[in-house]
């Protein structure tokens, strides 16, 4: 934050640009994003890069690990002005006015914020400013994390803070992650089981019908989920793999919920509890407009 505070010091435009250093992006992307800004009236946008997965752990977890981030954020709601509460930014990529970012304090509105750019987007919305979110498959991309010790600590940072540091919460995406997941193979073992042992029935045909559609309907939105994120559909047969690695990820998101201790590049924090909300004068009117558009490339 330090660094973005003094970076914002010296810049001298009417916007402010904030992206990752392992980010790319095409020569032509910023002049895309002002289009797609004005277009949308925006004060504030943030980008979804395409994820440059290069090792086996990126391409079978990352897919999964999206889609747990986005139960929180539906992509419905999370462009609906009305909706403050699913504002979302992603870090890696932030568009916003001068005006409204010093507005709202910057980045040291939200500097006792493990994950700011989420906060920093709620409190834009929040304070009545328009933000919008886009896919940026075509024009940015970026490798988040190079090896599974940090893919795990990454994203258990990222959830943790997302679902507000509440072990409610994670506990019960955790129990959801298992109800898609692992209980149509539960089912299915068990009317296996159930004939081996001759024991047939009509309802434990009918259980195993509905295991059968269960998986059917399972792998058909992981191979969606999987080509949307840019890997190949293949790896979706490692999918009991992502799961497993998912639950370590929760298991340490759920652990610091207790501890409150956070390591991440060598360094640790304590979270303390949350300092009062930052209340500063001159709102912008609050918009209540939905408006759902997405990037597009110009030809």
């Amino acid at each position: 934050n330090h660094a973005l505070s003094t970076g914002v010091r010296e810049a001298q435009g009417d916007w402010l640009l904030f992206i990752d250093s392992d980010t790319r992006h095409q020569a032509d992307n910023l002049s895309i994003l002002m289009e797609y800004t004005r277009r949308e009236g925006a004060d504030m946008v943030s980008l979804l890069p395409r994820m440059r997965n290069r090792s086996f752990w990126e391409r079978v977890v990352q897919p999964l690990a999206s889609i747990l981030l986005m139960l929180k954020f539906p992509i419905d709601r999370v462009n609906d002005d009305s909706h403050p509460e699913t504002a979302f930014a992603n870090g890696q990529y932030i568009l916003i006015r001068r005006g409204v970012y010093e507005s709202i304090g910057g980045h040291a509105a939200v500097r006792e914020k493990f994950v700011e750019d989420i906060h920093l987007a709620r409190l834009v919305r929040s304070r009545g400013y328009r933000v919008r979110v886009a896919m940026a498959r075509g024009i940015s991309s970026t490798r988040m994390y190079s090896s599974l010790g940090t893919l795990v600590r990454g994203w258990s940072r990222i959830l943790y803070a997302a679902y507000d540091h509440s072990s409610a919460r994670l506990a019960a995406l955790l129990a959801g992650l298992v109800a898609f997941s692992l209980t149509g193979y539960g089912v299915l073992a068990g009317t296996l089981a159930a004939w081996w042992h001759g024991h047939p029935s009509l309802f434990v045909s009918t259980l195993f019908g509905m295991s059968l559609a269960h998986l059917a309907l399972q792998k058909s939105v992981m191979v969606r989920a999987y080509a949307l994120s840019g890997n190949k559909r293949r790896y979706v047969a490692f999918y009991l793999v992502a799961i497993a690695i998912m639950f370590w990820v929760l298991a340490s998101a759920l652990r610091k919920c207790f501890t409150h201790r956070l390591v991440w590049r060598g360094t640790e924090y304590q979270r303390l509890e949350d300092p009062p909300p930052v209340i500063l004068p001159l709102p912008a009117p609050v918009l209540s407009s939905a408006v759902e558009a997405p990037l597009k490339r110009s030809a």
